[in-house]
């Protein structure tokens, strides 16, 4: 991979962590922990990857990728526990903002099957995978209806928020939004009902992360990135009448054509980032994370994706 300039490069840190002895995080199927890093308490989720797989360097990239375009993205670190690389992803659940001195306040959040469950009469959110019913349209009614329900304000600015992880899902080629792989935080405050969506989180199943090295070079040499891209399924329906969920590159194609003014807000994002501010990230990846052709592959993508996503619009 070639950078721009002779400068060096100063990698991501590495984060040290200790092998923790707490509870173990059940939801997904990676090995996960919370852990307590600095002395105010602030929780980190410690994440390993599954044999064989980049899930550590990808959920690092997909999380910089976010914060480059301006997405609401969790923060993510690349750690080492004892030998074993990993990543940590900061805690979002307690927000400075939402701390209130009034007694009859409080703040909480749904995962995106709570909600729907709640919302939806016929929802199912013990269908994790191959759910039809998680599709744009019931996401929207969902929390219109709830929003409407409980006098919640700024609904637009809510669906606005979850498009921008669509877009991100996207770039990223993240194929793992189910309907726990998103959230909504929610509170009264001073008798006002708010909602909003969480940042966007878990994108470890992105950039080609399950390939190897041999399959890398013979997708670049035949048919290509962006067919590797466009072959992918996420984890949100259309609607509950197409079978197979479109791929997240293609979903964001679509939010594009129907929604002419998100349209135009990430034409401007697209345009406002380079090929070199894109790379950037990938060299930061230290080498025991990824290899150069893994880093290559994986900036390949996001760049063709921004062209497509670009050429959408326009």
């Amino acid at each position: 991979m070639r950078r721009s300039s002779g400068d060096p490069i100063q990698f991501f840190p590495v984060i040290p962590v200790a092998m923790p002895r707490g509870e173990i995080e059940n939801r997904g199927a990676r090995r996960k922990f919370w852990v307590s890093l600095e002395d105010d308490g602030t929780q980190w989720l410690l994440k390993f990857p599954r044999s064989n797989t980049g899930e550590h360097w990808a959920e690092k990239v997909a999380s910089e990728i976010g914060r480059l375009f301006q997405i609401n993205t969790a923060r993510v670190e690349l750690a080492r526990v004892d030998g074993e690389i990993a990543t940590i992803c900061q805690s979002f659940l307690t927000d400075d903002d939402e701390v209130y001195n009034d007694a009859d306040s409080f703040t909480s959040h749904f995962h995106g099957s709570e909600f729907l469950d709640i919302a939806i009469d016929y929802y199912d959110p013990h269908i994790v995978r191959g759910n039809r019913d998680h599709n744009v349209k019931t996401v929207m009614d969902a929390i219109q209806t709830v929003g409407d329900a409980n006098a919640v304000h700024r609904l637009k600015e809510i669906l606005d928020e979850l498009a921008s992880y669509v877009f991100l899902d996207g770039l990223v080629g993240n194929t793992d939004r189910h309907h726990d792989n998103w959230m909504l935080k929610y509170g009264v405050a001073s008798g006002q009902v708010w909602m909003r969506a969480a940042p966007t989180f878990d994108h470890a199943s992105s950039l080609g992360r399950e390939l190897t090295d041999e399959r890398r070079e013979r997708i670049l040499s035949s048919s290509g990135v962006l067919n590797y891209l466009r072959r992918g399924r996420g984890g949100v329906y259309i609607d509950e009448k197409h079978r197979r969920a479109p791929s997240p590159l293609h979903l964001a194609q679509l939010l594009c054509r129907w929604n002419r003014e998100l349209a135009e807000d990430w034409r401007n994002r697209l345009n406002s980032i380079t090929h070199t501010d894109i790379q950037s990230v990938f060299d930061r990846i230290p080498s025991e994370f990824a290899s150069e052709l893994a880093k290559d592959f994986a900036c390949q993508a996001v760049v063709a994706s921004k062209a497509e996503l670009s050429r959408s619009i326009k």
